[in-house]
């Protein structure tokens, strides 16, 4: 996923580049006297989305104070564009979709709708990025029935857990 987040889309800058320095002097730390420590001390593809209330590390007080949003306004935008795809209407859902990644995201984005799959897989590759860490994926993938990749190189993921399926991975369909 990330390396097809094209370099002048904003949130690329929410992970570490694993070996763009030129990327990684552009993450905007909210702890200034920390973010040399920081860049250099993370892994490649490192998290830096969730950071402490007003960047402060020191006051747990402060620094436990972020916001936990239930629904982002972005996910809202995302479900609309794919609700759009999925009743036929490309044109409108690739508007849709354009309008708000050049709005809000990348200045340069461009997505061409040629069909009804690939524009779907856009979206949902677009919110994706977007909630990356927020646990959203996990309905996409049931819905959409899509296929799960962990074993790619230079993975993150623990070696038990490396998995890769065809279609919805079992484990979704868990009964509790």
């Amino acid at each position: 996923m990330y390396e097809r987040i094209p370099d002048t889309d904003v949130r690329k800058l929410l992970w570490i580049s694993p070996d763009n320095d030129t990327l990684n002097s552009q993450i905007p730390s909210v702890i200034t006297e920390y973010s040399s420590v920081i860049n250099q001390s993370l892994p490649g593809y490192a998290s830096i989305k969730f950071r402490p209330g007003q960047g402060n590390a020191d006051d747990f007080k402060v620094g436990a104070s972020s916001a936990f949003p239930l629904m982002r306004v972005e996910e809202m935008y995302f479900i609309e564009a794919e609700a759009v795809a999925q009743q036929g209407d490309l044109q409108q859902a690739q508007q849709l979709l354009n309008l708000f990644m050049i709005q809000y995201r990348n200045p340069s984005y461009a997505f061409p709708a040629s069909n009804q799959q690939a524009t779907i897989e856009e979206i949902v590759m677009q919110k994706r990025v977007e909630l990356w860490g927020e646990g959203q994926t996990f309905f996409d993938v049931k819905r959409l029935n899509l296929s799960v990749t962990r074993d790619y190189e230079n993975s993150n993921f623990l070696s038990d857990c490396r998995f890769k399926t065809e279609g919805r991975p079992a484990w979704m369909n868990f009964v509790f």
